[in-house]
Formats: C-alpha cells, structure tokens, sequence
C-alpha cells in the first residue's frame, strides 16, 4: 500500500503547505503553493489500484472556487483531469489563484478486518486526542464487525498490540487465525452479576486493551496509556457492583466487605493495578460459578483498595483471591461428597422399595392361591372318602361354592393389578422429585453423572414390570386351571348352563337393539 510519502513524492517537486488528516475511516492530503511533476496515470494506477485494499481514492484540482476537476478510483484515468493537471503553471505558489491539490481516501475494512493507515503520525495523534469514551467506543463499533482488527502501515517502526488489536506493518497474505472471542457469552456472565450504565452496547473486553509483553520503545507513549486506560476501566466497571461511565468520569460503587463508591476524572485514571484487576477479571469470567467467584472477588478487593485514590489495589490481591476460592471449593467439596452420598442412599432406599412394591403383589397371589387350594382339596378330599370314587367331586353346591371363591380370587387379582399399577407410578414420580430436588443444588449434568444416567432407576422400573406380568399370568392362569377342574369334575353341566345363559342374553341385547 501506499503512504503520504508515496504521493507527495509521485505528484510533487516542492511544496509549500501540507495539511494531513487522518481518522479511523478517512483520509486527506491536501498540498498549496507547489512545484508539480508530470505524472504517468499508469504510475497512479500501479501505486493506487494494486495496493489500496478497497478503499476509495478522489484526487481533486482546484483553481478558485468554481474551477473545480477530479477523478477516482473508478476512473483514474479521467482525460479532464490530467488535462486541467498539465495545464497547471510550473509554480502554483507564484500565481494569484489560489490552487489546491487533494487527495482523499475513504476506507473500508476488510473482511479479514483490515484497515489502511496511510500517515502512520498522524493517525497516532488521531487516537491520542479521542477521550477515553471516544476511543473506545470506536473500536466497539469495529468489534462489531469482526472480532480482530489489523491497522496496517508500512511507516510502522514499533510493535503495538492486543490479541485483538494488531498494529502490522503489511497485510497478511493469508487469513490469520485466531481464537474465536465470544463476547456475548462474556458480557452475558458480567451483566448477570453487574449493573452497566453507559456499556449497555459494549462487546469490547478488557483483554481488547491490553497489550501483548511490554511494547517497543519508540511506541508513542500517549497511545500505549490509552489502551491501559480503557482496559482498567472495562476492569472496574465490571468487576464492581455498579457503573455510570460518561464522557467526563466513571461513578463506581462496591459492595463487599467494605461498601463504598467513587468517581474517577476519566484524563485522571491511572494504570498502577492493571495488572492485579485485569487478573482477577480473567479469573471471574473463566469457567465455574461466576456469583461466587465475583463474590469473593468483591469482599477482597474491597480490603485492599487504596483509600488515596479509591480504587488502586494497594497489596497483591489476585493471590489470596484464589487462596480463599480454594478453601470455599474445599468446603463445597466437602458438601458435594455427602450430598453425593446422600443420593447414593437414596438410590439404595428405591431398590428396596421396588422389591417391595413386588413382594406385595407376590404376597396377594399366594393368599389368594392358599385360599383356593385349601378349599378345593377340602372337597376333593372329603368327596373321595365318602363315595371312593374321583367322578362327580363337586355336586352343584360344591360348585356354586368353587365359582365364587374362583370370582372374588379374580377380583381380588384386579384390585391387586390396580394397587401395584399405582405403586409403579408413584415410584416413578418420586424417583423424578428427587431429582429436581437436588438441581437446587447440583447441577443436571452432575445429577445424570451420579445417578449413571438413570441406569439403576431403569432396572427398578424394568424389574417391576417383568414381575407384575410374571404373577399376573401364574394367577390368571391358577384361576383359569381350577375353572377346568371344576366344569371336569363337575355332576352338574356347567357348560350346557353357561351356554343357555349366552343365548339367553344374546336375544335380550337382540330384541333391545330393535325394539329401543
């Protein structure tokens, strides 16, 4: 790409006034009084087109106020500008028209967030001048866009960078990889434990501003402040309970073990604790729970501020920090292994409770299966000694008497299906509330872990069933065998009976259909 130098020295012999302009998404040159030279549009061209990365270019002659010939980057080449160019006097400063000559760039990123810098110095005291609030809040709308921002220049004799802000002195030849920065997932943990007033659209960070290892000497000192200064105040703001950032000062209050609240002038910050609040922030926005760690975080910050300035970390801080979150998680441990065990206890209890659940329907079948037997073998019994012979063991009675023990056992065995349907559902609706009980103070994941994905609880559950269906079948089918033993040994036709009650009942529902 091309610099300031490049032009003056393509378009100029000498030049009298020289007025440079430069900002994050412009520039201008614009030159009086000089000596031109005779300039090749092709030169133009090659300086201009083969280097400039997008960005526009407008080149404008002017000679009074209505004399007015340009050309751009679209047509560089424009035949009524290098004409009105040729025809300039060999002095302009000699003449009494007042003639100007402007080149002006319009920027425009590139999609690997590239941005041209064509007057290095100048654009330097462009970001020195802009107040804290400017300064960041520009390169907040360019972190919008992308999450790194290379500004290249080729006049670049220092090293200045961030891992998101890179001053490089050519634009890289392939995409440069980084580390993808989730801001909004960061700002969402900080807006959950912190009230912003003035950052409400903020997705810049504090690690944007800091600068990687100890920048070069000849690096402007104004601009290596700057970025200290924006990175300590997105530190405080979000380390604190509450913030109000104007274009003037930052209000600050802190609730920890010592309350307080402060303004800061913001040309008055200084950068003494960068270093310890950045830490702690890096600390408070990496993985586990950010309500406690902030808490913590707040308790001994409020211990080690500087009461002189309000807000300066006046002993190391970050240290007994985490030297205090290690006690807390030992604690926690401590908890988290009896609750674990608690569950653990809690997972013994179900097993038991299902084989309970079982037994009880087990215990309902042989009852009813002992009542039978004892009743049955009574007759059969009795039969067989009286009349020594096995035909015709139930007389009528008898049988009268075997069916309705035969229909309360099978009643009995509805009401037993019924109880332990019921009990199955309420096993399985208390295996659930104990587990959103705990998520009060687990979390699912490590719910799912300790309990081995339900693994246990499924093998209850599949255990019940397969014994409900098992004794279900041997009383159905006991009920059933004694059903033909008594039709079998029966003096009375039993089936001749059955059958002339079906057909009774069968022209009854017959006529009702018709004559309803």
């Amino acid at each position: 790409m091309f610099t300031t130098a490049d032009i003056l020295s393509l378009f100029f012999q000498e030049k009298k006034s020289v007025a440079i302009k430069e900002t994050i998404d412009s520039f201008s040159l614009e030159v009086e009084g000089f000596v031109p030279k005779t300039v090749d549009p092709d030169s133009l061209i090659n300086l201009i087109v083969t280097t400039s990365n997008n960005d526009s270019v407008k080149i404008i002659i002017e000679n009074g106020e209505d004399d007015v010939v340009s050309c751009n980057s679209d047509n560089l080449k424009a035949s009524e500008f290098w004409a009105a160019w040729k025809a300039l006097p060999p002095d302009t400063s000699k003449e009494d028209e007042n003639i100007k000559f402007t080149f002006r760039v319009t920027k425009k990123p590139h999609d690997l967030g590239i941005i041209n810098i064509y007057d290095l110095n100048t654009f330097s005291k462009y970001l020195e001048l802009l107040s804290l609030n400017d300064f960041l809040a520009l390169f907040n709308e360019l972190f919008k866009k992308g999450d790194v921002i290379h500004l290249v220049s080729p006049e670049l004799n220092y090293t200045l960078e961030s891992n998101t802000i890179k001053f490089i002195k050519s634009i890289p030849k392939e995409e440069v990889k980084v580390e993808a920065v989730v801001r909004n997932k960061v700002w969402d943990k900080l807006k959950s434990v912190s009230h912003f007033t003035g950052l409400n659209q903020c997705v810049s960070l504090p690690s944007d501003f800091l600068l990687i290892d100890n920048p070069s000497r000849s690096c402007p000192t104004a601009l290596r402040d700057k970025f200290a200064k924006v990175s300590i105040l997105l530190c405080l703001a979000t380390l604190f309970d509450f913030s109000v950032i104007d274009e003037k000062k930052i209000t600050l209050r802190l609730n920890g073990y010592r309350s307080f609240s402060t303004e800061i002038e913001l040309d008055k910050v200084n950068t003494r604790s960068l270093d310890q609040y950045y830490k702690i922030y890096q600390w408070v926005v990496s993985d586990g729970g950010i309500f406690d760690k902030i808490g913590l975080a707040r308790n001994l910050i409020s211990l080690n501020i500087d009461p002189s300035d309000s807000y300066s970390l006046v002993s190391e801080t970050f240290i007994p920090i985490i030297s205090g979150y290690k006690a807390y998680e030992k604690q926690n441990v401590k908890q988290y292994i009896e609750l674990r065990n608690k569950m653990s206890d809690q997972i013994i209890s179900f097993n038991e409770k299902a084989s309970k659940i079982v037994d009880s329907f087990a215990s309902s079948f042989q009852k009813s299966a002992l009542v039978l037997i004892s009743l049955f073998s009574t007759i059969i019994v009795s039969k067989v000694l009286t009349s020594r012979e096995p035909k015709n063991v139930f007389s009528f009675e008898a049988g009268v008497l075997s069916f309705t023990f035969l229909g309360f056992s099978f009643i009995y065995f509805l009401v037993s299906w019924w109880e332990i349907k019921e009990q199955e559902k309420r096993f399985i609706e208390a295996y659930r509330n104990m587990k959103v009980r705990n998520e009060d103070l687990l979390t699912k994941e490590d719910i799912e872990r300790i309990l081995n994905k339900d693994k246990e609880h499924k093998e209850d559950v599949r255990f019940i069933k397969e014994k409900k269906k098992y004794y279900s079948l041997m009383w159905l089918s006991f009920i059933f065998i004694l059903f033909i033993v008594v039709v079998g040994l029966s003096s009375f036709d039993w089936i001749g009976l059955f059958l002339k009650g079906l057909h009774w009942v069968g022209l009854w529902m017959y006529q009702a259909y018709y004559f309803i």
